[in-house]
């Protein structure tokens, strides 16, 4: 003879508040896999092969789907992508190849507004699409330094990636990069940076590169004293 009460449902609003949360912590991430993705296509690899190019238009999808709310941002954003994307695309050379801007530019609308916003895709998945070899994950992983251990992992089947390099070890090729490049002086820090980035593969700040300027600077010889008769006060 005893009551069961009915099961309260759970506010809507808090959901909703938990959910806007969970997506708000994940800005950050999405925004360093923009910036890996374009750095694998444009300055790694430097081009988009054949046979995976609809992975990287879907990747590039989802990805923006993440870092853009507004909805006519998003779609400013999808345009600007397949184009960007599509200059790196191969071509096949033995048959006529269709694929065209407008092809592009659907796959990647469909990666971007195919599923709910808040859905996750895991940092493995990105890189079993885009066929990541242990090598390149590496280079995005020291290109692209973040205070926590998100990166992109190799492809299933690569080799595990090397330990991150130390900073003592950091230093010590660095500026031997530079005194064997007469780079003591010039270029100025915001360039030699670049060159650092794209050369070896390393990130370093402006200050970091002064500092390292300051240090291999060779040493002011002592200054001579000289005796003479100083005025004294009364």
């Amino acid at each position: 003879g005893c009551r069961i009460p009915k099961r309260v449902k759970t506010d809507p609003l808090i959901k909703l508040a938990k959910s806007a949360k969970a997506v708000k912590g994940q800005i950050a991430r999405w925004k360093w896999d923009e910036l890996r993705f374009w750095t694998l296509v444009e300055k790694i690899r430097k081009r988009v092969p054949e046979g995976s190019r609809n992975a990287h238009a879907f990747i590039i999808g989802a990805i923006l789907r993440h870092r853009h709310e507004v909805p006519a941002i998003l779609e400013a954003e999808i345009e600007s992508a397949a184009d960007r994307l599509y200059r790196r695309m191969e071509r096949s050379k033995k048959r006529s190849d269709d694929y065209t801007l407008a092809m592009v530019t659907k796959e990647i609308r469909a990666g971007a507004k195919g599923k709910k916003r808040g859905s996750k895709i895991k940092s493995q998945k990105i890189a079993d699409w885009l066929k990541v070899t242990t090598h390149e994950a590496e280079l995005l992983r020291d290109l692209h330094q973040t205070t926590s251990k998100g990166t992109w992992p190799p492809a299933k089947g690569q080799p595990e990636m090397a330990p991150r390099v130390d900073r003592a070890y950091r230093k010590s090729v660095i500026l031997k990069w530079m005194v064997s490049n007469g780079f003591q002086v010039s270029p100025p820090s915001r360039q030699l940076a670049a060159i650092i980035r794209d050369e070896l593969a390393m990130k370093i700040s402006y200050d970091t590169i002064n500092q390292y300027r300051k240090e291999l600077r060779p040493p002011q010889p002592p200054q001579e004293h000289t005796q003479g008769k100083l005025p004294l006060a009364d």
